[in-house]
């Protein structure tokens, strides 16, 4: 078994999207590029089940708490028009 260490994420400008900080102990902000206008945003855990979900997000930043989520690696899945990112996100506690 190989295991990447991750040290953090910086800026995902390619993508239209930023995480941080990532590896996280509680809380990350997710900072959306304008032209992702009405995405939808769904964080998976591992298995596939749905643990955060938003509707018709707009450019702009939000917070995800994940203090109620067990540490472990999750999938953050942006949706806008014909275009899917995911983006692995690390919880550490």
């Amino acid at each position: 078994i190989m295991v990447d260490e991750c040290s953090g994420v910086g800026e995902i400008s390619e993508k239209g999207f930023k995480v941080s900080p990532n590896p996280n102990s509680g809380s990350f902000t997710v900072v959306l590029n304008n032209e992702l206008r009405g995405a939808q945003i769904r964080m998976t855990d591992m298995t596939g089940n749905v643990v955060f979900e938003k509707e018709d997000a707009s450019g702009g930043s939000f917070t995800i708490e994940t203090s109620d989520i067990g540490k472990g690696i999750y999938f953050l899945m942006i949706k806008a028009e014909n275009e899917r990112m995911i983006e692995k996100v690390i919880i550490q506690k």
